[in-house]
């Protein structure tokens, strides 16, 4: 929510909006802060807003291990918002808008490779500058390019880069099984084909792996490259594929080239694609309603009146856990076990409610019970280094059988703690939690005491 908050913020209607602050016709120009800080709407970019995101995040984290949980919810999400806001306008989007015109240098040389190798650079990197979202600022370039000849060589290399897209876009929908895919596919196609080629790009290309991805760019190089050899260039700016057509009537020469090399590039990538590029995951039929036999659904386990110990380790009581979410009874009262082993056991009978894909967390649900196993703290960064899991969502376990493994020497070498934190997130449900153990324990050792 706090990311979405961020990025309307960045494109908010009272900041110059940066389709026309690329336009040097519009008259629209950046505020300026202090005389040198541009800032501008950030509408038609996504590094910005994805930056922003990233260290948001961290931001965030490192506050909510500070600010004490009664103010935490206030706080927190107005400090987030405030200090990566600023930070976004007066660093972020500045240095990368900045970036913006070191590329834009970077493209103008490119163009002025011998042998058509400006286009086979471009092209090849086109649909990569897209998907940050500065392609816009070359709206500029090509602006230049028509004051100063009349014609516009750029835009024949976008021009193709979206040929290729649709025949890449629409090769993936034909042949694909899943419903979905099939669904959206032609429509991506035809948007593409008509200039607009990012839902094709996000929505089917690049979806389910990088091969359709790079194969296009690879054509797009090609493609880039004979437009260049073959002196191809546009009366205008804006529109592409299709209806870019319209910039190359002008000339019978340059209709003709235009028509008999997008057709070439669309009907390659086509072929390619739908020989060697399709991904396996779009091959996958979707199951048949009533196809899966529905299970029973598991017998609740009774109400457990003891936990037993998680893992071999020194008992740590709440207040002293590593985490002040933890510490301060946030999820529910805890208490929690320093391992000596990597080994992490069910501390009840119950059915396992949830199982983190990181294989840092598990749940585990008993009749009027709910209990949250959490291995380490922060440890959802190791992004499921180390953790490996011995079960399931949806299956029953017994008190003592093995739910995770835990590689604790990684655990420590990422720097982060490595206590395993038990939680009753119910017990506010119940009569009453309570702490049943203290220095040494081994699985299976009372733990907690709990009263329905």
């Amino acid at each position: 929510m706090l990311g979405l908050i961020l990025g309307l913020m960045l494109v908010n209607g009272s900041l110059p909006n940066a389709y026309s602050v690329a336009d040097p016709s519009s008259g629209v120009t950046p505020l300026m802060l202090f005389g040198f800080i541009p800032i501008v709407g950030y509408q038609g970019s996504i590094l910005p807003a994805f930056v922003a995101g990233v260290l948001g995040s961290r931001l965030e984290k490192k506050l909510r291990k500070t600010v004490p949980a009664v103010f935490d919810f206030m706080i927190t999400p107005f400090l987030v918002l405030l200090i990566m806001l600023v930070l976004s306008l007066l660093v972020i989007g500045p240095l990368l808008h900045a970036l913006e015109n070191v590329l834009l240098v970077i493209v103008e040389s490119a163009l002025a490779l011998p042998l058509g190798l400006g286009g086979l650079v471009v092209g090849f990197f086109w649909s990569i500058i897209t998907l940050t979202g500065v392609h816009h600022i070359f709206n500029m370039l090509e602006i230049s390019l028509l004051s100063s000849t009349g014609f516009n060589p750029f835009n024949a290399i976008l021009c193709m880069c979206g040929f290729s897209s649709a025949g890449v876009c629409l090769a993936i929908s034909l042949k694909a099984k899943k419903k979905e895919i099939r669904a959206i596919g032609p429509s991506a196609t035809a948007s593409a084909l008509l200039g607009i080629g990012e839902p094709a790009l996000f929505g089917v290309i690049l979806r389910y792996g990088l091969k359709p991805f790079l194969l296009s760019c690879s054509i797009n190089g090609v493609a880039g490259m004979i437009a260049m050899l073959l002196g191809m260039k546009g009366t205008g700016n804006g529109i592409t594929t299709i209806p870019g057509m319209l910039l190359y009537i002008y000339s019978p020469t340059q209709i003709l080239m235009y028509i008999v090399l997008a057709a070439a590039v669309f009907a390659t990538a086509f072929s390619l694609t739908w020989m060697f590029a399709v991904p396996p995951e779009v091959m996958e039929a979707d199951a048949p309603k009533g196809a899966k036999k529905a299970e029973p659904a598991p017998v609740s386990a009774p109400f457990p009146e003891e936990l037993g110990s998680v893992a071999k380790g020194v008992f740590v009581p709440m207040e002293e856990l590593p985490d002040q979410t933890f510490a301060q009874g946030v999820l529910g009262t805890c208490c929690g076990v320093t391992p000596e082993e990597g080994r992490v056991y069910a501390p009840m009978d119950g059915t396992v409610s949830q199982l983190a894909e990181t294989c840092h967390a598990v749940g585990i649900e008993a009749e009027g019970v709910e209990l949250l196993i959490h291995v380490g703290v922060d440890t959802v960064e190791m992004k499921g280094d180390g953790f490996k899991s011995h079960v399931r969502e949806g299956q029953a376990v017994k008190k003592g059988d093995l739910l995770l493994t835990v590689d604790l020497e990684k655990v420590k070498a990422a720097g982060h703690p490595s206590t395993i934190v038990v939680v009753v997130t119910n017990s506010e449900d119940l009569a009453s939690v309570e702490a049943a153990a203290s220095g040494a324990v081994r699985p299976g050792d009372p733990l907690m005491k709990l009263k329905a």
